[in-house]
């Protein structure tokens, strides 16, 4: 873990009450952390069987942990397959996307697949996925790239982002049996619910 600095991935929210005071701070402005640190929301080996496949969902800016994850994890070991699921409205919101890139072509194991839901809207016409990741969930592209359908009894799915989006994939996922992870019965979808929004 690099202490010398934080990176933020953030989205500006017009309107909202933190964002916009975040985008007006200058270099050398002061911001105030709190000394501890809250949620669960992490890979937790000691819960998670070393070959389990790990499918990671991502609305907008809620793929800054998965990045944090990959990069701390890069070790992960080469029979686990690991997709990265990330939905945008726009081409130009994949943050990341050329290290997502990268990785996919330097591991194997790694796949990735952008989402954009507004494709009308693209300067140039978007060849990738398009509609909302529970759409690529249905659609069966992961279970081609990985030629297997991901399933409970081998695959984590975790989820950041839109509480649509988590609620929606939650409920999928729950149709294939998989089942919430909670403190006191593991289950196979870890999902971070910081927007109320």
């Amino acid at each position: 873990m690099n202490r010398e600095f934080l990176e933020f991935y953030i989205a500006l929210v017009p309107g909202g009450t933190l964002t916009p005071r975040l985008f007006d701070l200058e270099i050398g402005d002061r911001v105030y952390l709190s000394p501890r640190v809250v949620g669960r929301f992490a890979f937790d080996p000691s819960r998670i069987a070393e070959n389990a496949n790990l499918v990671l969902v991502a609305t907008s800016s809620g793929l800054a942990p998965f990045v944090s994850m990959l990069s701390t994890h890069l070790r992960f070991p080469a029979q686990r397959r690991i997709a990265i699921v990330h939905g945008v409205r726009h081409s130009w919101d994949l943050g990341y996307r050329s290290i997502l890139m990268a990785m996919q072509h330097l591991r194997p194991n790694v796949t990735y697949i952008p989402v954009v839901s507004r494709p009308e809207k693209e300067p140039v016409p978007w060849k990738g996925a398009t509609g909302h990741v529970q759409d690529v969930w249905k659609s069966g592209l992961l279970e081609r790239a990985w030629g297997s359908r991901p399933g409970p009894d081998d695959t984590h799915v975790f989820m950041c982002g839109s509480p649509h989006m988590i609620g929606s994939m939650t409920e999928l996922l729950a149709q294939e049996g998989f089942k919430e992870d909670a403190r006191d019965e593991p289950g196979q979808v870890h999902a971070e619910k910081y927007w109320q929004g």
